[in-house]
């Protein structure tokens, strides 16, 4: 069976399913996101009510990526459309903070790489070139709308 690593809150912030790095990402998520000054209604109340997945990658493996997705997409066509899922990918921290031209070239190569291992094609009427003004992020045939990098240089702040 293909692996996927999508996890719901409870799993998240368990020690014995994912390493402690991921904990203490989703530790510093969960408090800015549930501040009550943080200026997504949207965002806030999904964490609060569990309606977030979360995901993670190392450095050396991206190998569960797109079958994650793909079970992120099935369980997004299952539910009742009133509930809006967000998928949120923590990403392995580097030793030493990076540059924002290195986190935004390894945000491009995660998509390149799903893109690459993507098995259904690239939808007709969506633009290839992501410079054009209605280009969107499409894997298996759904488009994902938002895709945000919070880089270690942003924590403190609420949004990028």
């Amino acid at each position: 069976m293909r692996e996927s690593k999508l996890y719901q809150k409870e799993q998240i912030h368990d020690k014995h399913i994912v390493p402690n790095w991921v904990l203490k990402e989703y530790e510093s998520f969960h408090r800015v996101v549930t501040d009550k000054t943080f200026p997504c209604y949207f965002g806030m109340s999904a964490e609060k009510r569990g309606e977030l997945r979360y995901s993670y990658i190392t450095h050396q493996d991206w190998s569960h990526l797109p079958h994650t997705l793909e079970e992120f997409i099935l369980l997004a066509e299952r539910n009742s459309p009133r509930i809006r899922h967000g998928l949120f990918l923590f990403v392995e921290p580097e030793v030493q903070e990076q540059s924002i031209d290195y986190y935004r070239e390894y945000f491009w190569r995660i998509l390149q790489y799903l893109h690459e291992e993507d098995s259904k094609p690239w939808p007709s009427d969506y633009p290839k070139d992501p410079d054009h003004y209605l280009w969107a992020f499409s894997f298996g045939g759904s488009l994902f709308l938002l895709l945000v990098m919070l880089l270690p240089i942003s924590r403190g702040k609420q949004g990028i």
